[in-house]
C-alpha cells in the first residue's frame, strides 16, 4: 500500500492531520535515535498528540474518514490481497483501529510527559 495514494485519498481535514503526523513521527523518532539522551522522549508529546486526532477523526467519522478508509483497503488491494470481504474494509473496524489510535497516543504523551514509567 503506497502511503501517498493513502493519504491523498482521505478527505479533509484526515489529509492534513496524517500528513502531520507522519511528518512529526518521522521527526520525532530521528531526534529519539539521533540525540540518545533520556529527556528527549519529550518529542513523543507531538505524535502521540497528532495520532490522538487521528484516532479521534477515524471514531466519528468526521467527513466520512472511516468510510473512506474502508474504500481505500478495498480498491487498493494491499499487498496484492482482495480485502473486499474482510472484515478489515468496513467502517466500524477502521473505527475501532481508530480507538487504538487514541489509546496508544494518550499513552505516548502520558509517558513523553512522565506519567508513565
Amino acid at each position: 500500500m503506497n502511503p501517498v495514494r493513502f493519504v491523498r485519498a482521505l478527505p479533509q481535514p484526515a489529509k492534513a492531520v496524517y500528513t502531520v503526523f507522519f511528518v512529526a513521527l518521522v521527526v520525532a523518532f530521528a531526534l529519539v535515535f539521533a540525540l540518545r539522551d533520556p529527556d528527549v522522549v519529550l518529542v513523543l508529546v507531538a505524535p502521540g498528540a497528532l495520532m490522538v486526532v487521528v484516532g479521534l477523526l477515524q471514531v466519528f467519522d468526521v467527513n466520512g474518514t472511516a468510510t473512506r478508509m474502508a474504500s481505500f483497503v478495498t480498491e487498493s488491494r494491499p499487498l496484492g490481497v482482495d480485502y473486499s470481504r474482510s472484515v478489515m474494509a468496513t467502517p466500524r473496524y477502521v473505527r475501532l483501529v481508530g480507538l487504538a489510535y487514541v489509546l496508544i497516543g494518550l499513552f505516548w504523551c502520558a509517558l513523553a510527559l512522565g506519567l508513565v514509567e
